[in-house]
């Protein structure tokens, strides 16, 4: 999964200033947080969460102040409230939750998770909430996103194996 320095913050949930040592010390808070034995979907947050520490590891500077926003909860939240809907298929890309399938008959559901639905490619997403917006007008395409962002299926049996792992 590629990102940047500042995305990897925010998944971490550091800014200001930081050191190697904060960022190893959060990492580890996250990764047994999110460990995929303890968390449904965890295998996928817990690859978002290596990804960022990747980008960062050795990093120590700056990162720019962002809004106090726990991303790996405000999508494995999501994933969790919709993994039992059968016919959905869930893709992450970068910070990103992307919904498709047969989502008609869970359109309320996927209302209530926060997600919002894209017309025109007809799938439903949840954003990063301290996500700007792109200046440019020009909509991507899914797959530029993809492409940008990297780009993760969470398949039917990984959510179910997931979910049999906390019960």
């Amino acid at each position: 999964m590629k990102m940047n320095k500042e995305k990897a913050g925010e998944v971490l949930g550091l800014s200001g200033s930081i050191t190697p040592e904060q960022i190893k010390k959060r990492y580890r808070e996250l990764s047994l947080k999110y460990h995929p034995d303890l968390w449904p979907n965890g295998q996928h947050m817990q690859s978002m969460i290596n990804a960022a520490y990747e980008t960062l590891k050795g990093f120590s500077g700056d990162l720019e102040e962002k809004p106090d926003v726990d991303i790996a909860a405000h999508i494995g939240s999501a994933l969790f409230a919709l993994s039992d809907l059968p016919g959905l298929e869930f893709e992450i890309c970068g910070t990103w939750l992307w919904v498709t399938g047969d989502h008609k008959a869970h359109t309320q559901a996927l209302k209530d998770a926060g997600l919002r639905h894209k017309y025109k490619s007809e799938r439903w997403y949840l954003g990063d909430p301290g996500q700007r917006k792109r200046r440019s007008r020009r909509p991507w395409s899914h797959s530029k996103i993809q492409n940008v962002h990297g780009s993760q299926n969470v398949n039917k049996s990984q959510r179910s194996n997931s979910i049999k792992a906390i019960a």
